[in-house]
C-alpha cells in the first residue's frame, strides 16, 4: 500500500510541476507582448520637408517726382499812394442838446460879469473838430479864432467850469492878459458873439475839449473893457 501511496505522490507532483512550467512558459510570454506593446516606436516618423518661400516680388521703384518749377520772384508791390485826408465832417453830437450844453454853460458865467450870451458857429466847431484829430494837445495858431483847450474831464460843463475858476486869480486893478487867467478871460469876452466846440477821445488824454469863439478874445489893451468884475460869485 505504501509503494502505492508514494506513486501517486509522484503522478500529483509531477503534474504540478508541468503546470508551473506551463505557467512559466506563458508568463515570459505575456511579459514580451506587454515589453514590446508597451515601448514606443523610436523610429521617427520622416519630417514633412517644408514649403519653399517664394521670393519677394521686387519692389517696383518709386517714380521720380518731376521737380516743382522755380518760382518767378514776386513782383514787390506798387507803394500805396497815402490817402488823402477826408473833407472835415461836422463834429458829431455825442449826445443830444450838446450844443445847447455848452452855450448854457459859457452863458451862465458870461451873465455874471455883464457879457451878452454866446450863440452857436458852425464854422468855428468844424475848425475845432478838425484840429483836435491829431490828438495833439497845443493851439492850432488860427488867429481867426479864440481857443481854449481841455482834456480829461467827464464832459464839456464841467472842462468849462475849470476854465472859468481862474478868474480868482484874475487881477481886475490891473486887467490884462497872464497865461493864467487866459481861459476865463475868453470864457467871458465881452465882444465875442459865437462859440463852436468839439470833443475826441485821445489815448493818453482821455477827452480833449476844443472851443473856438469868434470874434477872438483877449485882446491887448482892451481887458478894461472886454471884462468887468463879477455881479456875483457863481
Amino acid at each position: 500500500d505504501r509503494d502505492d501511496n508514494d506513486r501517486d505522490d509522484d503522478d500529483r507532483y509531477d503534474n504540478d510541476r508541468d503546470d508551473n512550467d506551463r505557467d512559466d512558459g506563458n508568463d515570459s510570454d505575456n511579459d514580451s507582448f506587454y515589453r514590446r506593446a508597451s515601448k514606443p516606436d523610436k523610429t521617427k516618423k520622416p519630417k514633412t520637408p517644408k514649403k519653399p518661400k517664394m521670393p519677394k516680388k521686387p519692389k517696383t521703384p518709386k517714380t521720380p517726382k518731376t521737380p516743382k518749377k522755380p518760382t518767378k520772384p514776386k513782383t514787390p508791390k506798387k507803394p500805396t499812394k497815402p490817402k488823402m485826408p477826408t473833407k472835415p465832417t461836422t463834429p458829431t453830437t455825442p449826445k443830444a442838446g450838446f450844443e445847447q450844453q455848452i452855450l448854457d454853460a459859457h452863458n451862465q458865467y458870461r451873465a455874471i460879469h455883464k457879457a451878452p450870451p454866446l450863440v452857436w458857429d458852425p464854422k468855428a466847431a468844424t475848425h475845432g473838430n478838425n484840429w483836435i484829430q491829431a490828438c495833439q494837445f497845443k493851439h492850432s495858431q488860427n488867429r481867426q479864432f479864440g481857443e481854449n483847450l481841455a482834456y480829461g474831464y467827464k464832459d464839456f460843463p464841467t472842462a468849462i467850469k475849470a476854465w472859468y475858476d481862474e478868474e480868482r486869480l484874475y487881477n481886475y486893478n490891473n486887467p490884462s492878459f497872464s497865461m493864467a487867467t487866459g481861459h476865463f478871460t475868453q470864457v467871458v469876452w465881452k465882444s465875442t458873439k459865437a462859440v463852436g466846440c468839439a470833443v475826441k477821445y485821445c489815448d493818453g488824454y482821455r477827452s480833449m475839449y476844443i472851443c473856438n469863439y469868434s470874434p477872438p478874445g483877449n485882446m491887448m489893451g482892451r481887458f478894461g473893457d472886454n471884462v468887468e468884475p463879477p455881479r456875483r460869485k457863481a
